[in-house]
């Protein structure tokens, strides 16, 4: 009698299970950078007194809207591909925003979370929503 050949099934073959791991690592990736800037600005308007506020103001409040609504999708279904469509142009955009505006050459530096997450999904719609947002400033 001839054995049945068993399949390995992979931890994440699943496509649900596949999503919810990319968006688990990107939010912790566009977390820590989110927080992170919130505090460094917090410390410029605090301890400086040539502070430009209209400079800084956008990108917080967009920061402030992308951690509270992409952790709040995040919540609610930890695969939602909406996820991805919401923060990553987000933060893109007040990227854009500072690398514009900012009179810090170092701000280049925080595309490094957008292209991670670039290729983490490698999902051409978004991509497109990443140009688009980052084109918009």
């Amino acid at each position: 009698m001839a054995k049945k050949k068993q399949e390995k099934k992979w931890l994440y073959s699943d496509t649900k299970k596949r999503f919810g791991k990319s968006n688990q690592i990107m939010r912790l990736c566009i977390n820590i950078m989110e927080v992170v800037l919130l505090l460094l600005f917090l410390m410029q308007i605090t301890m400086t007194t040539n502070a430009k506020y209209e400079v800084i103001g956008i990108p917080t409040v967009l920061y402030i809207i992308g951690l509270i609504a992409g952790n709040i999708i995040y919540l609610k279904n930890r695969s939602a591909k909406k996820y991805r469509y919401v923060t990553i142009p987000i933060y893109v955009f007040a990227w854009a925003w500072l690398s514009i505006f900012g009179p810090n050459t170092y701000v280049i530096m925080y595309i490094l979370p957008i292209l991670f997450c670039l290729i983490l999904y490698s999902d051409a719609k978004l991509s497109v929503l990443v140009a688009w947002s980052s084109v918009a400033v």
